[in-house]
């Protein structure tokens, strides 16, 4: 057996133990069996390589891509594709979208204003503390912490390595900016501080000041949200952040560095390295038109090429060529591309081409690339080339998409789940409320026969006493009226008269019963 380690973005691991030759969608899914997570494809497994983060091939053996010979893997649970709250169909699915983002918000450094830097600290004391607390140090303590990370991010270090901002996280001290929230009558808010290092009125404490107003304010519009609905809008501001989900990539396009990213809503191609949006071009996932990749060599050179064809604004095809470098990123780009284009842009994937194809080793590479992303519907054709023509069977295995399903599919077939499990559910609750309902009427019938019987012994029983002492059973019956009483209140009659019709007895008969 062979032990993994899979790290969630709080910090929290999870130990599971796998086959030695397991896939890396078997750890996946005992994953999210251990939380309750049933929408498994918008998740991923990381996993790190000289500082460098790549996604595991779920498709693919872990021993393959990782160093088998580590007693313990650690792997990193991960949202692999982003999308708007309400696609999300379960809770703890949220929860996890929500780690993923503060993550996010901690380790990267954002190009939004800020208002909505503002917002999303709201949203975040709101979902971890409910409802503003002036008093609460704990909620100061979050506010200070936030505004360190979104507001300092320049001024911070930040730890680029995942594994590593995880482990120092917890040992951070955040000290308020504000000691005191002053909220009076008008809704107007009064900051008091009471710290040395703010009473020098310098600038940027009066900027903390400002931030901080601008947060309360807002926390206190969320007054009386749910965690849960808190969460939802918090989703809804963050997916607005247009580097969220994207993965970057070093490359050369015409003897210039480029920094393209993919992510949901396609590729972005930086021309600058500064982030400046002025220089970004964003090609959407519905324009793609045909994606060529090239591998080819020269001695101990190895030339990694994929080039994409689009439809510029001008309704013509254009041509971009990225070279990259590394023949581990150049797989990795690949199947991004294909992927997520496949998961967000195409309305259909044939289920059975891509998993009949797993552990076929006859197919050719083109056949293969053509195979996992057929569907009748769609416009992208994949090809390769190769100078050298040997192209390795692992290379060719090693492009096999893990996505099976669009997400308008997965969607569907998560509600049809859910839908026929509640329907189960429901059945089972009817049947033990029916089987409930017969053992109280089946036992109350009983009862009934059980009072009846006794009733009736009672009566069998008050029916054999002697009318006169209620005390001993009847023995002697007077003749001729055919009255009875015991033995004891029979010595005691008198004058030979019944006391019950006052008859006069001729003769007392023995009677047995």
């Amino acid at each position: 057996m062979m032990k993994c380690l899979v790290f969630q973005p709080n910090n929290c691991a999870i130990e599971v133990n796998i086959r030695n030759k397991a896939f890396g969608q078997e750890c996946l899914n005992k994953v999210c069996d251990l939380i309750d997570i049933i929408e498994i494809n918008f998740f991923g497994l990381q996993y790190y390589r000289n500082g460098q983060p790549y996604w595991l091939i779920l498709r693919k053996r872990i021993d393959q891509q990782i160093n088998a010979r580590m007693k313990m893997i650690r792997l990193y649970l991960k949202v692999k594709f982003y999308v708007l709250p309400h696609h999300i169909q379960q809770n703890s699915t949220k929860h996890q979208f929500y780690l993923n983002i503060c993550q996010y918000l901690e380790t990267k450094v954002l190009k939004i204003d800020s208002e909505k830097r503002t917002k999303l600290i709201a949203l975040i004391a709101q979902i971890e503390f409910g409802d503003l607390d002036e008093e609460s140090y704990d909620l100061k303590i979050l506010y200070s912490k936030w505004l360190s990370i979104l507001f300092h991010s320049e001024q911070t270090k930040r730890l680029t390595s995942n594994h590593r901002s995880l482990m120092n996280n917890n040992n951070h001290k955040y000290r308020p900016y504000c000691d005191t929230l002053d909220i009076d009558e008008s809704n107007t808010i009064n900051i008091r501080n009471k710290s040395k290092t703010m009473t020098a009125a310098s600038h940027d404490g009066d900027k903390n000041c400002d931030f901080m107003q601008r947060i309360v304010f807002w926390h206190q519009r969320y007054q009386g949200y749910s965690s849960h609905f808190a969460k939802n809008l918090f989703l809804k501001e963050a997916l607005e952040i247009n580097d969220l989900g994207v993965d970057y990539f070093s490359v050369t396009s015409n003897k210039k560095n480029l920094l393209v990213g993919i992510g949901p809503r396609g590729i972005t191609i930086n021309h600058s390295s500064n982030h400046n949006n002025d220089n970004i071009k964003l090609i959407t996932y519905n324009k793609l038109k045909e994606i060529h990749h090239h591998r080819s060599s020269h001695l101990l050179n190895y030339n990694y090429i994929i080039t994409i064809n689009y439809n510029d604004e001008t309704n013509l095809i254009t041509e971009q060529k990225f070279r990259i470098y590394s023949e581990k990123d150049y797989y990795q780009f690949f199947r991004l591309i294909n992927e997520r284009r496949a998961f967000y842009s195409l309305p259909m994937i044939d289920q059975q081409t891509i998993v009949s194809n797993r552990f076929n080793s006859n197919f050719t590479f083109l056949n293969d690339l053509m195979q996992t992303l057929s569907s009748p519907t769609s416009l992208l054709n994949l090809t390769s080339s190769s100078s050298n023509k040997s192209t390795t069977l692992m290379n060719k295995k090693a492009s096999i998409f893990d996505v099976d399903k669009t997400l308008k599919q997965f969607y569907d077939d998560v509600r049809r789940y859910i839908y026929h499990f509640n329907r189960q559910f429901d059945n089972v609750m009817l049947k033990n409320a029916m089987l409930v309902r017969q053992d109280s009427l089946l036992f109350h019938h009983s009862n009934q026969q059980q009072q009846h019987y006794t009733n009736s012994d009672i009566t069998d029983n008050n029916k054999s006493l002697c009318k006169i002492c209620l005390d001993y059973q009847i023995g002697i019956a007077f003749i001729p009226c055919g009255h009875t009483s015991c033995e004891q209140c029979c010595l005691n009659i008198k004058n030979d008269t019944c006391p019950f019709c006052k008859c006069e007895m001729k003769s007392k008969q023995k009677i047995f019963l």
